[in-house]
């Protein structure tokens, strides 16, 4: 089981595993944002995809283009978008509250992008933590 590392930004405290893997929620939270808004984006799951692609030995860029062509509702397609992700491993959702490692946890490779979309200035705290945590210090 990974440890869960807290960490300030600004006073408010943001949750890591020490494997690099963050709380998007918590950290969604702080901004008035929510992960799920920023997994239903096309650039998001086309990110994401490719991310995989190069990671696994799947194809998911290729099951992102076949669902972003669907002609359907907009709902309709953000769920399959959505359900592809989590297909990736490189998000994760686990229930319960924050404070005992509930929401949605997102992979150390998204870190950055992920964040940017919350806030730039987070975006480079939030790397420089994971960078400290995959560097065991």
């Amino acid at each position: 089981m990974s440890k869960l590392i807290k960490a300030d930004f600004n006073g408010d405290i943001m949750q890591f595993r020490n494997d690099g893997w963050f709380n998007a929620t918590v950290a969604a939270a702080k901004f008035g944002k929510r992960p799920v808004d920023w997994l239903h984006t096309a650039d998001c799951v086309e990110y994401i995809s490719a991310l995989a692609d190069r990671k696994t030995n799947c194809v998911f860029s290729e099951q992102f283009n076949k669902i972003n062509d669907l002609r359907c509702s907009v709902s309709a397609k953000q769920a399959k978008l959505l359900r592809l992700v989590k297909e990736t491993g490189f998000v994760k959702t686990k229930s319960g509250a924050a404070e005992i490692g509930g929401g949605t946890w997102l992979h150390p490779k998204l870190a950055v992008i992920f964040a940017r979309w919350i806030d730039v200035n987070f975006a480079i705290w939030c790397d420089e933590q994971i960078d400290q945590i995959t560097r065991g210090k």
